[in-house]
């Protein structure tokens, strides 16, 4: 397969925070001038005094003008100008009006916030999702200027609880719309991997709320705002290629303060989990967990949650199971995630019937999982040859239209063989992780004939062996992974597709007594292919050396 040319690969925009709130020009295009009537509303509350109780009639009709306008926005032709007018409004209402001191009983005031109430019925037809998905650029933007949102003073006050107690509902619903806002946004979002560099400190601000409040589970908004935090962790640490900077808000160490509390809710402890697994796929995540005593912490959530319930097939414990057994095999090396296999099949069931499912369906996703997750998992315990074998040859799956399972693993690498093309980055993941899964498969005996016999796979494998992957987005690839490339080759090597010593063992020699030459011709040598992880890439470097020393 052909690179793709440079002209079509994906333009990543950065934009800086500052040239994401709307300029003069953009908020002029507000219908019927509503940020005057905003201006006029925030003149009036300047005037009243704090024993104000009572909406007068200029307030009133101030604020019926303003709703008036906001339910106006509709009739404007495009859906990202009425978002923008939405935010700007957010911003203004936040900013100018909810932050006045002087008069906080008409602020509070149910007439008041219907502004707030007539933004979120406006936004509701709005398909935000799908706004996003169709411009990418929109959705970097939304996702910085949401982010500026959080950076409001009142806002700030919020995080720290030094709101006034009259908004502490209001102000709930206005910051969970926000955290919606970032959530939906980034789902969309091509990161790059310094993209939230300048929003940690406004991320350690999220993670510090979440743990003051973690235990609040009695007050509704409380728990709602906890909630909404930690799904959009879920969210931004799925997209691996951010995770170093997420380290640095301290949010690893953070999660495993909390799954080690016995008092927290079980719900809030899944959620953890999620973030734990997500983080320990990148190398430098899982070197930080590690650095905190993650096995150790991780293994006793295993004792004193999992354990006492090894029977219970309830859904949650089940999902629980899992994410246990993922996060242990990122956070060790291969050689020491041997856990007795007995213990290891219903997970190992698990995953690969999550490979079957992500594979056969149309987004190549169940559960939540992309397809790519439990191939990486099983790449890297499939070192272990009885787990290797147990996957193939007795694994319990369902519904699977694969004639084998070395069969499933192949069709899919058929189906993301044109990764470089669609310039998605979790096709792409899928396409190295399932060439490694194969690499392994490729090393055993019993298995060589039935990938031998796939034509289409040995087409696509000797396609790609040369493949650099210069178009590919940029995304984080495991070092316990190899490139597409050189695992290809493996695979070519192992197969004797590629291999010239397998060749040379035969051919046939007649019997003789001679010597042979000793000044034998170097193109008729045994050759030897040293395959290895990256983890151990300096080591055999070393020892790739010392074999050519001693030619």
């Amino acid at each position: 397969m052909k690179a793709v040319s440079k002209d079509r690969q994906r333009t990543v925009h950065v934009v800086s925070l500052s040239e994401l709130s709307l300029s003069p020009k953009e908020e002029s295009k507000l219908p019927n001038d509503l940020p005057t009537l905003l201006s006029n509303l925030h003149n009036i509350l300047l005037k009243k005094s704090p024993d104000t109780d009572e909406i007068d009639f200029n307030t009133s009709q101030c604020i019926e003008s303003i709703q008036s306008k906001i339910q106006e926005l509709p009739i404007l032709i495009q859906p990202t100008e009425i978002f923008d007018i939405l935010q700007a409004t957010l911003k203004t209402y936040i900013d100018e009006l909810l932050s006045i001191k002087t008069c906080p009983k008409v602020i509070s005031n149910n007439s008041f916030q219907e502004i707030f109430n007539s933004l979120i019925s406006t936004q509701v037809t709005l398909d935000l999702s799908s706004i996003f998905e169709n411009n990418l650029f929109y959705a970097r933007t939304v996702f910085y200027r949401s982010f500026d949102l959080i950076s409001l003073p009142l806002i700030v006050d919020f995080l720290n609880d030094k709101y006034p107690s009259e908004l502490f509902s209001h102000m709930t619903l206005i910051f969970c719309t926000i955290i919606n806002y970032i959530d939906s946004a980034s789902r969309h979002v091509i990161f790059k991997k310094d993209d939230l560099q300048n929003l940690v400190s406004s991320m350690h601000s999220l993670i510090e709320y979440v743990d003051k409040n973690k235990q609040n589970s009695n007050v509704t908004c409380i728990s709602i705002t906890v909630h909404s935090i930690l799904l959009c962790f879920v969210t931004l640490t799925d997209k691996t290629i951010l995770v170093p900077s997420i380290i640095e808000t301290k949010c690893s160490n953070y999660v495993l303060k909390w799954i080690s509390m016995q008092d927290l809710s079980l719900d809030i402890q899944r959620i953890c989990m999620y973030i734990l697994y997500n983080i320990a796929r990148h190398d430098q995540g899982a070197e930080a967990l590690n650095k905190a005593n993650g096995i150790n912490i991780v293994k006793d959530f295993q004792q004193r949650v999992l354990k006492p319930n090894k029977d219970n097939n309830n859904e949650l414990y089940t999902e629980l199971r899992l994410f246990y057994c993922m996060i242990l095999s990122l956070l060790t090396e291969p050689k020491e995630n041997q856990e007795d296999l007995y213990n290891l099949r219903q997970i190992l069931d698990q995953l690969m019937q999550l490979v079957v499912d992500g594979g056969q369906s149309v987004d190549n996703r169940c559960n939540g999982f992309h397809v790519s997750e439990p191939i990486v998992i099983l790449t890297k315990l499939c070192v272990h040859d009885k787990i290797l074998k147990y996957v193939l040859n007795e694994s319990s799956v369902i519904n699977m239209k694969a004639k084998s399972r070395i069969d499933c693993f192949c069709e899919l690498l058929l189906k993301f063989r044109g990764a470089l093309a669609s310039e998605n980055d979790l096709d792409q993941l899928s396409l190295t992780a399932l060439f490694n899964i194969l690499w392994s498969i490729s090393f055993h005996d019993e298995y060589i004939e039935e990938l031998k016999s796939n034509s289409k796979l040995l087409i696509t494998i000797k396609s790609l062996a040369n493949d650099h992957g210069e178009a590919w987005v940029d995304q984080y690839v495991s070092k316990h992974m190899s490139s597409v490339s050189k695992a290809a080759s493996g695979i070519l090597w192992n197969l004797d597709e590629n291999n010239p010593a397998r060749t040379v063992r035969t051919i046939t020699v007649p019997e003789t007594k001679k010597e042979l030459p000793s000044d034998i011709n170097i193109t008729n040598r045994m050759r030897v292919m040293v395959s290895y992880s990256h983890a151990d890439k300096e080591f055999c470097h070393q020892f790739v050396d010392a074999l050519q020393k001693g030619e």
